[in-house]
C-alpha cells in the first residue's frame, strides 16, 4: 500500500493528526472505544495503514465448546461505502474461502435455495452426499426428527453431485428453519440431534463475553426474539474435506456516527453449532482519504472445540484467526475494484 519508509512515516504521521479530527462527537475517540469493551487495548496506526489485520486471541472460555478471537482492520474506504461492500459481499466469488454457494434468502420461500442444483462436483461436496445414505454415523448435525429422514435415501448410493431428491430435502429443512427463525428467533430452532440447542449455545457464548454483550445489546436481543428485519442468507462451504450447509441473519444499525452489525449463523450441518461474529466500524481519515476502522469479534461453539486442550485449543484458535484474515483479504479485494 505504501512503497517507501519515508512516505509510510508521513502516512502513519497524519493517520495520527486526523484521529483526533475525523470524528463526530459520539466517536471522538473510536480507540478508546475499542479499549473499552475489547481486547485489544492499544492500536498500533503503522500496521493498519499498511494493510495488515491485527488479531487477539481470547483466553480459553469456561464453556467448553467456546472459542474466541478479535480482529481490528483499516479498510480504505469511506464509512457508508464500507457499509454497503460488507452488507453485499459475496464470499462464492473467493475461491480462496472454499465457499461453494452462497445466497440471499427473501421470504423465505422454497426457490430460495434453488442454487443447491449447481453445486460443484468435487470431493467435499461428493462426501456430503455419501454422508446423505449413513443415516447413523452420517457425521450431518440435523434435529433428531430430520435425521429419520435420511432413511429415505437409504437405497440410493453414493450420487456425486447432489440429486433433485437431496436438493429437496435440504431445501425443506433450511426453509422450515429460516422460516422458524424469522419467526422467534433462535428459540424457535429444533435442537440438533445430541440435544444442542442454538439459543443456549449463543447464551453461553455471549455470556462469556460481557463487555461485548453489552455494547451489542440492541442487536443481540434480537436473537431470541426474531425481529429486526435481518437479511437471511445461506451457504455451502468446506469443513475438513467435506461440504456443510449453513443458515445466517445479518443485522446492521447506526450508532453515533458509526455502525454496529452482527452475523448470526444459527445453523449448521457441519463444523460448528452457532457462529456470532460482531463488528463496529467508525469513520476516520488515511493521509487525506476517507477510511473505515473495523473492529471484529467472533465467538463460535463448537463440539470439536468441546474435545480440544491444551496445544490444540490453541491452534484451533489460530485456525480461526487465519481464516477471518483470508476473509477480510477477499474483501479487500472487493474494495479495490
Amino acid at each position: 500500500m505504501i512503497q517507501r519508509s519515508r512516505n509510510r512515516l508521513r502516512c502513519v504521521g497524519l493517520l495520527v493528526i486526523f484521529w483526533l479530527a475525523a470524528f463526530v462527537p459520539l466517536n471522538a475517540d473510536p480507540v478508546g472505544e475499542i479499549g473499552s469493551f475489547s481486547l485489544f487495548k492499544e492500536v498500533d496506526f503503522s500496521r493498519l495503514a499498511k494493510g495488515e489485520v491485527l488479531a487477539e486471541r481470547a483466553p480459553p472460555m469456561t464453556f467448553p465448546r467456546g472459542l474466541s478471537a478479535q480482529f481490528c482492520f483499516l479498510a480504505p474506504k469511506g464509512l457508508q461505502e464500507t457499509v454497503e461492500l460488507l452488507k453485499n459481499f459475496n464470499p462464492s466469488q473467493h475461491p480462496e474461502l472454499n465457499i461453494y454457494l452462497f445466497s440471499n434468502i427473501s421470504s423465505p420461500a422454497p426457490n430460495d435455495f434453488s442454487k443447491l442444483k449447481s453445486a460443484p462436483n468435487n470431493e467435499p461436496v461428493r462426501a456430503f452426499a455419501r454422508a446423505m445414505v449413513k443415516r447413523q454415523g452420517s457425521g450431518l448435525q440435523m434435529s433428531a426428527a430430520e435425521e429419520k429422514l435420511l432413511g429415505n435415501f437409504a437405497d440410493r448410493g453414493g450420487a456425486g453431485v447432489l440429486s433433485p431428491d437431496v436438493c429437496a430435502f435440504w431445501s425443506g429443512i433450511l426453509l422450515r428453519r429460516a422460516t422458524d427463525f424469522l419467526a422467534g428467533g433462535l428459540s424457535r430452532q429444533p435442537p440438533y440431534a445430541d440435544s444442542i440447542r442454538a439459543s443456549e449455545e449463543a447464551a453461553a457464548l455471549l455470556k462469556e463475553q460481557e463487555k461485548i454483550q453489552a455494547r451489542f445489546a440492541p442487536l443481540t436481543a434480537m436473537l431470541d426474539e426474531g425481529g429486526g428485519n435481518p437479511a437471511l442468507y445461506w451457504e455451502m462451504f468446506d469443513v475438513e474435506g467435506k461440504a456443510a450447509l449453513s443458515l445466517g441473519a445479518s443485522y446492521w444499525r447506526r450508532n453515533g456516527g458509526g455502525w454496529q452489525s452482527m452475523d448470526a449463523e444459527y445453523y449448521c450441518s457441519g463444523g460448528y453449532y452457532v457462529y456470532l461474529s460482531f463488528m463496529e466500524l467508525w469513520p476516520v481519515k488515511m493521509g487525506t482519504q476517507p477510511a473505515t476502522l473495523v473492529w471484529r469479534g467472533d465467538i463460535l461453539s463448537s463440539a470439536t472445540v468441546g474435545t480440544l486442550r491444551g496445544i490444540e485449543r490453541s491452534i484451533a484458535a489460530n485456525l480461526l484467526i487465519k481464516d477471518v484474515r483470508r476473509n477480510t483479504a477477499a474483501l479487500m479485494k472487493d474494495t479495490s475494484r
